[in-house]
């Protein structure tokens, strides 16, 4: 999958949700702080535990007992994810058209001069 892992499995929108949290935390990432990241979903804390088990059985955390309790620690990092998420995106739903891409995020967002600059910096 697009520089990923082949041991990994793909996401479902909720598991993303949970990665995003953890990568947010500072590694290793303890339940409770994954939990804080998470406030805003509603979600019971049964509802996490079993996100983050499913993580772990899919390949994309490594689970372990700390001082803290049980933490958990991204086998794969943000920068793999958003590479495999853009490139994805990019050939399912713009057929690998990069342009039709831009022209798509430049209609709905017109960024500032600092942002046009940095993007005409990484062209």
């Amino acid at each position: 999958m697009y520089g990923l892992p082949g041991s990994v499995k793909r996401l479902s929108p909720a598991e993303e949700q949970v990665m995003l949290a953890v990568w947010r935390c500072a590694p290793p990432a303890t339940g409770a702080a994954v939990a804080k990241q998470l406030l805003h979903t509603g979600w019971a804390s049964t509802t996490r535990l079993t996100l983050l088990t499913r993580l772990e059985q899919k390949g994309w955390l490594q689970k372990q007992k700390g001082a803290q309790g049980t933490v958990y620690l991204p086998k794969v990092t943000l920068r793999a994810y958003r590479v495999y998420t853009a490139r994805e995106r990019l050939d399912t739903v713009f057929d690998g058209d990069l342009p039709a891409l831009l022209t798509a995020l430049l209609s709905e967002h017109r960024p500032g001069q600092p942002q046009l600059e940095a993007a005409q910096a990484v062209l």
